[in-house]
């Protein structure tokens, strides 16, 4: 299984950081994370630069017409090849075993069609 995490921002760049910086800690890695980027500014570089030495590819996609994070995430769905869709928003920081008990829960349950995380 592999997965695809989207994360829709908006003029929030120092917590999209420290939300990257926490995936990129977690015991289970994605196999590629998707910005959706409609801030004013562009992040790119730093996120590249925080991203340098980890094996998770990197699709980030800035258009700032796009309206809100519904339309974000869904247009962060159509550039998805993962298996398993883990839709994150840009300020949270999640558990550094979040991605592996996700994916642990899926093989426990097979018959599920989507699962859910509790924001503490």
């Amino acid at each position: 299984m592999t997965l695809s995490v989207i994360i829709p921002t908006k003029d929030r760049e120092e917590d999209l950081l420290i939300t990257m910086q926490s995936l990129l800690c977690q015991t289970h890695l994605p196999d590629e994370v998707i910005i959706i980027d409609q801030s004013q500014e562009d992040c790119e570089e730093e996120i590249l630069k925080l991203m340098q030495d980890s094996p998770v590819k990197l699709k980030y996609l800035r258009d700032r017409q796009i309206s809100g994070q519904t339309e974000a995430r869904a247009r962060g769905l159509k550039e998805a090849r993962g298996d398993i869709v883990f839709f994150l928003d840009d300020d949270i920081t999640p558990d550094r075993h979040c991605i592996e008990n996700l994916f642990q829960t899926y093989k426990e349950n097979p018959h599920l069609g989507g699962i859910c995380a509790v924001d503490t």
